[in-house]
């Protein structure tokens, strides 16, 4: 199984933070938890993981079996994280292939792919000594053994009436199960463009208002920013803009009736400052309504504003701790 698929999920999962703030207040629960629980599991679950076990010795072999328990508890993360991520981002309650029987469809006792391969993790990993799922039970496994038929175990019955079980790993069909169940991430990748694309065009079509007052205007996207991607970049940018604008030499709502000859030189300063930043204001606004988070060409103009004015500033710098 290739690492870079689930490289891919991670990072599709944190993109634009919509993830994060979609599903840590998901109908009164912390969803976000649980899709990087599963996510943190699954990598460990698959990072090198092989089915080419050498099973082909005769009888016992402590080693084997153990080998054979770790891969078989390996799948079955695998299968139990994939089920998390999809019920979190589907929003259901049914498992991902219930009642599919693809791969172990002509198991001798009529189950589910799921349900066989949890009566395989019992036989020869979870429970070998307590297998309760099959009619006749409990039954008891012996050790784990290599013979003609691959590597399997011996079912004896608490019940004197019935029969001695023998139950075998194909390891082919276990691989299989286990990478129909990984590749699911494609879907789930695409099913997390799906709903950000619904979430971008239903901010897209709400109209940001607009005031003249620049003060104004970045207190009004000073929240759309929250309520729309709540980015740390555009978040700083914004707390910088409105920490200036609110100076106490010169309120913004007077800007363009002010002359600037008859300002103190430190009111000049900031008046000149705050008019360099109005087209930044422009570009914040647009970018927001547009939903989209990009780099802004006038940036740069309140990096050499904040680099003259800080001096001026009285500011807590948890203002611009985030």
């Amino acid at each position: 199984m290739d690492l870079a698929l689930i490289r891919r999920f991670r990072e599709k999962l944190n993109e634009h933070n919509f993830c994060y703030r979609k599903y840590t207040q998901f109908k009164g629960r912390n969803k976000w938890n649980c899709l990087c629980s599963a996510t943190d599991w699954l990598c460990v679950a698959v990072d090198s993981i092989s089915f080419d076990l050498k099973t082909d010795s005769f009888g016992y072999d402590n080693r084997c079996s153990i080998d054979v328990l770790s891969l078989i508890m390996r799948v079955a993360l695998i299968d139990d994280c994939i089920n998390e991520l999809h019920k979190v981002l589907h929003n259901t309650n049914v498992s991902f292939l219930e009642g599919d029987r693809s791969i172990f469809g002509n198991n001798p006792f009529g189950k589910t792919d799921r349900s066989y391969f949890k009566l395989l993790r019992a036989c020869f990993a979870a429970h070998p000594i307590d297998i309760s799922s099959i009619k006749g039970g409990p039954y008891y496994a012996s050790w784990s053994f290599g013979g003609l038929f691959g590597f399997a175990v011996l079912l004896s019955p608490s019940s004197p009436s019935e029969p001695e079980i023998s139950i075998s790993i194909e390891f082919d069909q276990l691989e299989a199960y286990a990478v129909k169940r990984y590749d699911h991430l494609k879907e789930l990748i695409e099913e997390i463009d799906r709903q950000y694309g619904d979430f971008v065009e239903e901010w897209r079509v709400k109209a940001i208002p607009r005031s003249e007052d620049p003060l104004k205007q970045i207190n009004i996207l000073f929240d759309e920013q929250i309520n729309r991607f709540d980015d740390p970049k555009y978040r700083l940018i914004i707390a910088k803009l409105k920490l200036i604008l609110e100076n106490q030499f010169i309120a913004s709502e007077n800007m363009s009736t002010l002359d600037p000859a008859t300002l103190s030189p430190i009111a000049r300063i900031f008046y000149n400052g705050m008019r360099a930043l109005i087209p930044l204001i422009d570009e914040l606004y647009e970018s927001l309504q547009d939903m989209d988070i990009r780099g802004l060409e006038f940036e740069r103009s309140l990096s050499e504003v904040w680099d003259q004015l800080e001096v001026y500033l009285a500011y807590d710098e948890a203002a611009l701790s985030f």
